[in-house]
């Protein structure tokens, strides 16, 4: 995350979801070991801190703000350059709201980069892409349509995550799991 930020979007006022507090806290130390201003915020941090934290986040004295579930819903802070989704959700509502904190256009501001750990974007699409919303309660299909994935390396299907055998024959092994579990370095592709 933090060769990405250097590489990718340097300087940029980054908002980064994390899945725990402990991971949150964990990247924000290691961006500040950097030399890369960031803060975090949590449910636990007292309202007088938190409101000094967005306050630096909204000047830009400090450029990146890590959080867990406080700045998903009800944050406005337009001039956001950039997400960190260091996360995976199967929630689309969710994925919505997180992306929509830096959807935020301006006279300044009409796009802002996305880095996306958690692979969201191969399950929802663009938050601009057409969506069919119903009020029928269909949850099986949500399911479906909600359900994590992996590309199949043989024949580069899109199949769900638990899936151990593709349908071009290829058979995920324990130990195949386990050389991509220790795998850290990671590239990221530009998406249009």
């Amino acid at each position: 995350v933090i060769k990405h930020y250097k590489e990718l979007i340097p300087g940029k006022k980054n908002l980064v979801f994390c899945p725990s507090v402990i991971s949150s806290m964990t990247l924000c130390n290691k961006f500040n070991a950097a030399g890369i201003k960031a803060d975090h915020v949590d449910a636990d941090t007292p309202k007088s801190v938190r409101r000094d934290i967005f306050r630096k986040f909204h000047t830009g004295e400090v450029p990146i703000l890590c959080n867990v579930e406080i700045a998903t819903t009800g944050f406005d802070e337009p001039d956001i350059e950039a997400l960190t989704l260091f996360l995976a959700t199967r929630s689309l509502v969710k994925f919505i709201q997180m992306i929509g904190r830096a959807g935020r256009v301006t006279d300044d501001k009409n796009s802002f980069f996305l880095l996306d750990y958690g692979n969201n974007v191969s399950r929802f699409g663009f938050m601009e892409d057409d969506r069919e919303w119903t009020l029928e309660n269909d949850t099986t299909s949500f399911k479906r349509e909600t359900t994590m994935t992996k590309i199949c390396p043989k024949c580069d299907a899109i199949v769900p995550l638990a899936k151990v055998t593709c349908e071009c024959g290829y058979v995920w092994t324990k130990q195949r799991r386990e050389e991509l579990a220790s795998i850290i370095e990671v590239e990221l592709e530009e998406l249009k």
